[in-house]
């Protein structure tokens, strides 16, 4: 290697040792500068940027503008510095920030998510005690009628919390003679059937409601009855409540006490009737205690 080689890597090297001569380098390799701009950018006081700029030799050179620039072998230089200072780059995927609107909407979504798992689990909570309650009063239940059925006569009775009954009115007409004379009866059986109240002082309410309209002449009595036994072993019904029915539905009547109670229907004219007739009706039972539907027992 020539003297001249050494020398020129000598001044170049010697020149990329400092940082503020490599910022020199940058800054004239942009465009030219005067010794003013470069101290103001740089700010460092005259002498030492003077003293930068000499140890610069043959890499700068002034100019007919008085400004400082490149020669080529400061060109050469800094092209040299940059290759060495450039840092490789990774090329990374390429991924684009959701826009606002997306944002706002993946938001109102990810509410709705919660607030749809809360409702599910709220329903299923629901339904688990709504199932466990079933559970228990059908187990009630069935051990309710398995007390009863000890009670004697009542294993035939199902529980209920409404009964609708169907029934009819049918009079039979027969002719007696008496002395020569024809007399025309009419013959109406009354009907009943049992209930078994599980409790006491509460409201039976009943609807009664016909298929076909009573005969002007004829009217409904219903009437509730309690069973009594007498001292010699007999039985009786005695009347707790009675009403004859005008037309309208809507009865109401208090049970007093826990026990087996009867309804009855019956049917009277006000005359005897020339031909047999036969009219329905249904008979609609609820027992109430304060507005709330109670369980009774009806004859299956």
């Amino acid at each position: 290697m020539s003297n001249y080689e050494e020398d020129t890597y000598s001044t170049i090297f010697t020149s990329l040792k400092h940082p503020i001569r490599r910022k020199i380098l940058r800054t004239l390799f942009e465009s030219p500068r005067s010794f003013s701009d470069m101290q103001e950018e740089f700010r460092i006081e005259s002498p030492h940027l003077t003293y930068h700029l000499e140890n610069l030799g043959d890499l700068v050179f002034k100019n007919a503008d008085g400004k400082y620039a490149l020669l080529p072998l400061g060109k050469a230089a800094t092209s040299m510095m940059y290759n060495v200072e450039e840092k490789p780059t990774k090329t990374f995927p390429h991924f684009t920030l959701p826009s606002k609107r997306w944002k706002v909407l993946s938001s109102i979504l990810m509410i709705g998510l919660i607030l749809i798992s809360f409702f599910c689990f709220f329903q299923y909570q629901q339904l688990n005690q709504l199932s466990n309650q079933f559970t228990v009063l059908k187990a009630e239940r069935e051990l309710l009628l398995e007390a009863l059925k000890k009670l004697g006569g009542l294993e035939n009775y199902v529980l209920v919390y409404e009964h609708r009954r169907n029934m009819s009115i049918t009079n039979l007409i027969s002719l007696v003679n008496d002395s020569d004379v024809m007399t025309q009866y009419a013959h109406f059986v009354a009907s009943v059937f049992p209930i078994y109240s599980l409790t006491s002082n509460v409201t039976l309410e009943i609807d009664i409601s016909f298929a076909d309209s009573l005969p002007s002449d004829a009217y409904l009595d219903i009437s509730l009855l309690e069973p009594l036994s007498g001292n010699d072993g007999s039985r009786a019904l005695s009347v707790i409540w009675w009403t004859r029915i005008t037309g309208k539905t809507g009865y109401k009547c208090v049970i007093p006490s826990t026990g087996l109670w009867f309804i009855s229907t019956s049917v009277r004219f006000m005359e005897v009737p020339l031909e047999p007739c036969e009219t329905d009706y249904t008979v609609d039972l609820k027992i109430k205690s304060q507005e709330k539907n109670l369980p009774f027992l009806v004859l299956g």
